[in-house]
């Protein structure tokens, strides 16, 4: 069962069947990947704050989500989903609510819901980096060199199935000498042909977030690799999803991650 260690802690994980996977795991399987990026807590933080703060006023209002949410509810889209539909309910259902509770909460009623927002974007766009080499460079040449190849490590088909625009919760960042197609696409459309590459490289970095994205390319993109003569190729490689979303929760203040693929 592949599983993902966090802090020594196992956790089920789904690799994605990939041919970028079959080669990632022949270098890192089992290898530790200590964090050099957390994603910022401080939003939640306040939101916590807050809820815990009234959490007797809100239950008296019948408002049972915002008054039972823990520190790990906070993390989950699903339940911030269910208090902003509580909030609003509430608002509807009684008007004139919104300042009776702010002034019940010294202004907290408002902020609440700002942080629920902020919140949403942290839990869809924040991210945590874990590597193996060093915490300030993306480009860290001693590190990469240990894995580095002159020739292909991925047939321009297999880099086609590996990468994507969908992000799982567990992702590799492409790398590679010069660009990658969609970063070429964004930065310097007219310089494939120069510096432009497709050689797939193993980055030594794995970027961790706490939902599954689905995203699109700029517009222009499928039109330009057709003119380049080069398949649509993704700008990253996923690697693995948890089994249960909830065991995200333990990326945030992880200090240390590794993925194996035990049988």
């Amino acid at each position: 069962m592949p599983t993902c260690f966090i802090d020594n802690q196992p956790y089920k994980i789904k690799l994605a069947d990939t041919p970028f996977v079959k080669n990632w795991l022949e270098i890192y399987d089992n290898k530790d990947f200590s964090v050099q990026k957390s994603i910022d807590t401080s939003t939640h933080q306040k939101l916590k704050t807050l809820t815990h703060k009234y959490q007797d006023f809100f239950q008296k209002m019948g408002l049972k989500e915002l008054a039972h949410a823990n520190s790990v509810d906070l993390w989950q889209r699903k339940n911030l989903s269910k208090i902003h539909l509580e909030i609003v309910t509430f608002q509807k259902n009684y008007k004139g609510s919104t300042d009776f509770v702010n002034k019940n909460t010294d202004g907290g009623w408002n902020y609440i819901h700002d942080y629920l927002h902020g919140l949403e974007k942290v839990i869809e766009k924040e991210k945590s980096i874990f590597g193996t080499g060093s915490v300030e460079l993306d480009h860290d040449s001693y590190t990469m060199s240990k894995n580095w190849s002159w020739e292909p490590m991925l047939t321009v088909a297999e880099f086609h199935a590996s990468a994507s625009f969908d992000k799982w919760h567990l992702n590799v960042p492409l790398s590679e000498l010069g660009r990658h197609p969609y970063e070429c696409f964004k930065n310097s459309p007219d310089t494939w042909k120069q510096e432009g590459s497709l050689i797939g490289q193993i980055s030594s970095k794995i970027k961790a977030q706490l939902s599954t994205t689905y995203n699109n390319p700029d517009r222009g993109y499928e039109d330009w690799c057709s003119e380049n003569q080069i398949p649509v190729i993704g700008d990253v490689f996923p690697l693995a999803s948890f089994i249960d979303p909830n065991d995200t929760n333990g990326i945030v203040e992880a200090k240390n991650i590794r993925i194996t693929n035990d049988a």
